[in-house]
């Protein structure tokens, strides 16, 4: 890792491109508990090495598109690549890989070509090519949003502006995969990690950026809930009703697709007004999506072959 930049499979690891990408939210995580420690130092270091996951995006994976993709000790890429296999990440393929990084959806919307060019591999991720959803085991090439590594994926829709879709797409992963039937829990719970899922996405808040206490946000399917200092209402919650027309923080209008952490030490009210139809002006401007953050890399071997 400390080497060469990422984790090659020819190590301890059990595919190295998943391993990188989790070490990178590992490392990006304790870089915000040292700056809240204040140890400006520790943090700095870490938030670089949170960035080493671009040394294994590579924009000439296939013919058509940029990937995430495996990388040997000399720095060449890992042969026999196919972005909708199942079996060169664990339990998921590059195609569900690629959004597994929260903490920097900027920078990955950046690399694949901008906003619109991440929203529309997005919806290819969600869609078949008739328009149905595909949220659960189907094809490696969709989402699977029953599985880890693709949980965070409705959400990155937030980086584009785009967060109607974050909405439309949240929504349709509860109605479809948490259900009150004898599959109502999706696959493992693994220690509760997927039910909490289901909890943070029902109440429209989700912690998507790992250690911070920001919440990103989508339309409640509850009329109001309260949590510690945190009042969630949305009067007009209904299955129908899965677009936030408007959002009031404590009763000041708001167009932010996130919060930030003040509800820990004092009251915020959160008072979402909901709608059939989506307001698509409603978190697309770039200071009101969610934070990331981007970190200057030190390539060493990657990147030179």
């Amino acid at each position: 890792w400390l080497s060469l930049n990422y984790i090659s499979d020819q190590s301890n690891s059990w595919e190295g491109a998943s391993e990188t990408l989790e070490q990178a939210s590992a490392d990006f995580s304790l870089s915000q508990l040292a700056l809240h420690l204040g140890d400006t130092s520790s943090s700095a270091d870490l938030l670089t090495r949170s960035g080493y996951w671009k040394n294994l995006y590579n924009p000439a994976a296939t013919k058509q598109l940029g990937y995430i993709q495996g990388r040997n000790k000399d720095g060449s890429w890992k042969a026999d690549f196919d972005a909708n296999s199942g079996h060169l990440f664990v339990e998921g393929s590059p195609a569900q890989y690629l959004w597994m990084v929260p903490f920097d959806g900027a920078g990955l919307k950046n690399l694949v070509g901008g906003d619109e060019a991440m929203a529309t591999r997005l919806d290819e991720h969600f869609h078949k090519p008739d328009g149905s959803w595909v949220l659960f085991r189907d094809k490696a090439e969709y989402s699977d949003v029953s599985n880890q590594p693709s949980i965070a994926s409705p959400w990155m829709y937030l980086f584009t502006g785009q967060a109607y879709k974050t909405q439309d797409t949240v929504r349709s992963t509860i109605e479809l995969l948490w259900n009150n039937t004898t599959k109502g829990i999706p696959g493992q719970d693994d220690l509760g990690q997927m039910s909490s899922w289901y909890v943070f996405s029902a109440l429209g808040i989700y912690p998507l950026i790992p250690g911070r206490a920001d919440m990103v946000l989508s339309s409640p399917i509850f009329t109001k809930a309260k949590i510690g200092n945190l009042t969630i209402n949305a009067p007009q919650a209904s299955s129908e009703n899965r677009y936030i027309k408007s959002l009031h923080v404590n009763k000041a209008n708001s167009n932010k697709s996130w919060i930030d952490n003040s509800y820990i030490t004092t009251p915020v009210t959160l008072d979402f007004q909901l709608s059939t139809t989506p307001n698509k002006q409603w978190g697309a401007k770039q200071l009101d999506r969610p934070l990331s953050f981007s970190s200057t890399v030190n390539s060493q071997q990657a990147g030179e072959k």
